[in-house]
């Protein structure tokens, strides 16, 4: 392991550490639903701090990516929470109870269930989607007003199609969101660690304005989702 690695390993077990402290921490105005009005996503592939950068074996995914046979969303799967967000016009909702974080995602009617438990590790935790393993197992707690949700036992796959087309996730990525309300407006931080398909951890920033409308029903249809039937297969 790198001492890169070694040093953001480090870090984040310091943050796990001291949730305990934040858990029971004050609830931020995040209640409701939010609209993405801009990402940092494109400008992370080469400009960012630090930029999204392959390893050799990430490298040769993404040359070899076929967005036909290769997506998860041709099969009404969501690649990841990553790029559920990176959706340019889909809206999500938080709904913050006492002891969990309700997150409703208007793409692929994606629905997480979080805890909010001091005591509970993240490998004793539940799958926040059950219908969607391999977006993994989370928590949540806060630091004042902002958010956090960590997340691991991601599954192999894509984790984002659209914008970083064919960015390839292993099952060593760990993300931290962060969620920094300010009144009206929204701030999203994710970090991603991924030591296999990347050089090092990356963040990507989402910022999201407060809408009154409501979530639609996405109803994604495999036979439907696919641009090409016949490379999709069943």
């Amino acid at each position: 392991m790198s001492l890169k690695y070694r040093f953001i390993l480090s870090t984040l077990t310091l943050l796990i550490v001291s949730r305990a402290g934040f858990s029971a921490g004050v609830r931020a105005d995040l209640d409701g639903v939010w609209n993405l009005a801009h990402e940092t996503a494109r400008e992370s592939v080469t400009t960012g701090s630090p930029p999204i950068l392959f390893t050799e074996v990430g490298q040769t995914f993404n040359d070899t990516y076929n967005f036909l046979t290769d997506d998860p969303h041709m099969q009404c799967i969501p690649a990841s929470v990553s790029r559920i967000m990176l959706t340019p016009s889909p809206l999500f909702e938080i709904r913050q109870h006492s002891d969990y974080i309700e997150i409703n995602y208007e793409f692929m009617d994606v629905k997480r269930i979080v805890p909010l438990d001091p005591d509970l590790s993240l490998e004793e935790a539940p799958l926040s989607t059950p219908e969607f393993p391999h977006l993994g197992r989370s928590i949540a707690w806060y630091e004042g007003e902002e958010l956090f949700i960590e997340t691991t036992d991601i599954q192999e796959g894509v984790f984002s199609t659209h914008v970083l087309v064919g960015y390839p996730q292993s099952n060593q990525m760990h993300t931290i969101e962060h969620f920094i309300p300010n009144g009206d407006r929204l701030e999203t931080r994710i970090s991603h660690t991924d030591p296999v398909y990347y050089e090092k951890p990356f963040e990507i920033i989402y910022r999201h304005v407060r809408t009154p409308h409501p979530l639609l029903e996405w109803g994604c249809v495999p036979e439907k989702a696919c641009v090409d039937p016949r490379e999709c297969g069943e």
